[in-house]
Order: C-alpha cells, then structure tokens, then sequence
C-alpha cells in the first residue's frame, strides 16, 4: 500500500514524527541524510533584457508597430502614436508582471 493511502497515525509513526511538532532535529537529520536538504532550486530563469526582446515577436505586437509606421508614413502622426502607446504600455504590464524574474 503506497503511502498517501495510509492513516495519517501510521505514516506519521512510520516517519517517526508528531503531528503537532513535525520532525525532531535527530529526524531532520536523517531525513537530509537520506534526501538531500529541503530546498527548491531556481529553475529557468530569464533575463529582463530576454524577457524584453521576446515580447516583440509576438504576431499582435508586429502588427500593431507596422499599422504604426503605417500611420506615420500615412502622414497620420495622430494614429501613430496611439498604436506605440498601446506598445509601450502592454511591454509595461507584461514586463512588470514577469518582475521577479533575474535582471540581466
């Protein structure tokens, strides 16, 4: 019978714990002994600048910068703007969203 389908007196006698306390320190011992110490590692992490360039090769944010130059070279300078506004503010949010990220 695997463990998670034991009562919860069985599996904490069998690892020699409390169900108040948790492990003593002779148990923590053993347990680092046995598995390696607690620890979570950081895995995939990017940096800001990584996280940066990969937003613009999204298809939405192509399209909204060539509509862009699209507009200035249209002479609707207006128009333009707008649409680089609408960049610069969606790089923001997502590059804000992803701040506990590494940077650089």
């Amino acid at each position: 019978m695997e463990i998670y389908q034991q009562q919860i007196e069985t599996v904490v006698e069998l690892l020699n714990s409390n169900v108040k306390g948790g492990l003593n320190a002779k148990g923590i011992e053993v347990s680092e002994k046995k598995y390696g110490r607690n620890v979570l590692k950081a895995t995939n992490t990017r940096s800001a600048f990584s996280i940066l360039l990969g937003q613009f090769i999204s298809p939405l944010i192509i399209i909204l910068i060539a509509a862009s130059l699209a507009s200035f070279f249209l002479d609707q300078p207006r128009d333009g703007m707008i649409l680089l506004i609408i960049v610069v503010i969606n790089h923001s949010l997502v590059f804000t969203r992803s701040g506990n990220q590494k940077i650089f």
